[in-house]
C-alpha cells in the first residue's frame, strides 16, 4: 500500500472513531513526510538533519458547534482518545451555523507535478556536493566576493488524506527543494550582503550555478550605493522583492483575515 493510501484509511479510521464518540459528523486529516537540511560552511558541512513524522488531527461537529484534536498516537486506542478530545471540545464550543462537513462533488481532480520523485531518490551525498556548488558558484562570481556565511539545502516529500462521514475522501502527495544563501562582498573597509535562493520540486531542478551567482552579483553589485535622497518617482523592484510585496497583500485578503 502506498503512503498516500495508507494515509487516506488512516483519516477514515480518524472520522469513523469520532462518530462511535458521539459527533453528529466528522473528518479526519491525516499527513507524514520526510525532510532533509544540509548546512555547508566553507567548503565542509556543518551540519545534516533528517527527520519523519506522521499525525493526525479530528474535526468533530456536534450540530453547529465544531471541536478539533490532533497527535501522532496512529493506533486504534490514540484514535479514539484524539476522537473523544474533539467531541468533547464541539460540545462546549459556540454555536457556528455556518459551519458544517463539506458535502461529496465527485472525485478530486488530480493536479499534476506536485511531487517529484527526485527528492526521494538523490542520495544526501549528492545534496551536499549541490549546496557546496552554490557556494563555490557565489565566491568564484567576482573576486571582491570574500566569503558566505553558510549554504542552506532543504528537501521535504510529504503526503496528505482527508476523508469525511459524508463521503469525501482523498490524499495528494507534494515534494519540494530549495537552497539559498548569503555572501559577503569587501571593497576597502565597506562589506555588503547578497541573497541567492532557488526553489523547485526536486533538487534535479535547482541550478547551483545560478543559485551561488545571484548572491554573488547582489553582493558585489551593492559596492558603493548610497541612500538615494527622499522624493516620488517609479521604483523597478527585483523579482524577489516583488514577491515579497505580493505575500503581504496575498496574506492580508485570505479567507482568514477577511473573516
Amino acid at each position: 500500500m502506498s503512503r498516500s493510501a495508507e494515509l487516506e484509511d488512516l483519516a477514515k479510521r480518524a472520522a469513523e472513531a469520532a462518530t462511535a464518540a458521539g459527533a453528529s459528523d466528522a473528518e479526519g486529516w491525516a499527513e507524514g513526510g520526510c525532510s532533509r537540511e544540509v548546512r555547508v560552511h566553507a567548503g565542509e558541512v556543518e551540519s545534516l538533519t533528517e527527520a519523519s513524522g506522521r499525525g493526525v488531527g479530528v474535526r468533530a461537529w456536534i450540530g453547529s458547534r465544531t471541536g478539533y484534536a490532533y497527535g501522532t498516537d496512529l493506533s486504534d486506542a490514540g484514535l479514539g482518545e484524539l476522537a473523544e478530545a474533539a467531541v468533547g471540545a464541539a460540545r462546549v464550543a459556540d454555536e457556528d451555523e455556518n459551519s458544517a462537513a463539506p458535502e461529496p462533488s465527485g472525485e478530486p481532480s488530480e493536479i499534476p507535478g506536485l511531487r517529484d520523485e527526485g527528492v526521494a531518490s538523490t542520495e544526501t551525498a549528492e545534496v551536499i556536493e549541490l549546496a557546496k556548488r552554490v557556494e563555490r558558484a557565489s565566491l568564484d562570481r567576482d573576486e571582491r566576493v570574500t566569503a558566505v556565511e553558510e549554504v542552506v539545502y532543504v528537501d521535504e516529500d510529504s503526503s496528505a488524506a482527508i476523508a469525511t462521514s459524508r463521503g469525501v475522501s482523498g490524499a495528494f502527495a507534494v515534494s519540494v527543494a530549495y537552497s539559498f544563501l548569503q555572501a559577503m562582498a569587501t571593497e576597502d573597509s565597506e562589506v555588503q550582503t547578497g541573497l541567492g535562493f532557488g526553489v523547485a520540486r526536486g533538487p534535479g531542478d535547482l541550478d547551483a550555478a545560478e543559485i551561488g551567482a545571484e548572491a554573488g552579483e547582489e553582493a558585489s553589485s551593492m559596492l558603493g550605493a548610497t541612500k538615494p535622497e527622499s522624493r516620488t518617482c517609479p521604483v523597478v523592484l527585483s523579482d524577489r522583492v516583488a514577491a515579497s510585496f505580493a505575500g503581504f497583500v496575498g496574506g492580508a485578503v485570505s479567507a482568514d483575515e477577511v473573516q
